[in-house]
């Protein structure tokens, strides 16, 4: 079920009340990242940890444990779970709040992160740092604001 295209909703509403990251800004970057999904990356034209059939298919605890074990192997991260983390420290750091694989601890890291580089850099490179590109971060501004308004505004699909 979704809530205006946004997967797994009541969780990123509970991940986002954890780490103190605005909903709207949560729901801008999973809009970006995955709608809220637990998918791996997609992203096409590198080695990757994935085999080919994997890449936008549904994470699970087997897959991630076959994608870690190459990502550990020095095979390109593209990005597991909602959030889709790619840096090993981030999936290193949602295996520890309960699995990189299960979508609360998925959401909860890369919330708080995204969090931090917002506090550290402003909302604009904040967004661009967290996926690698002002661009990037243009677009989730403009999710961002499209997501307070549906907040303020309480018009829900």
């Amino acid at each position: 079920m979704s809530t205006n295209g946004i997967e797994n909703a009541a969780i990123a509403l509970e991940a986002s009340r954890r780490t103190g990251l605005l909903l709207s800004r949560a729901c801008a970057m999973l809009e970006m990242e995955s709608g809220g999904r637990n998918v791996f990356g997609a992203d096409a034209g590198q080695p990757n940890a994935l085999p080919d059939g994997w890449r936008d298919g549904a994470v699970t605890y087997l897959r991630f444990q076959y994608f870690w074990r190459r990502v550990k192997k020095g095979l390109v991260s593209n990005g597991v779970g909602p959030t889709q983390l790619t840096s090993a420290f981030l999936i290193e750091a949602a295996n520890k709040a309960g699995g990189a694989w299960k979508v609360l601890p998925n959401m909860i890291t890369g919330f708080a992160y995204l969090d931090q580089l917002i506090k550290a850099k402003g909302e604009l490179h904040g967004f661009g740092a967290y996926n690698g590109s002002l661009q990037y971060g243009l677009e989730a501004q403009a999710l961002r604001n499209k997501w307070h308004d549906l907040f303020t505004v309480g018009r829900f699909e």
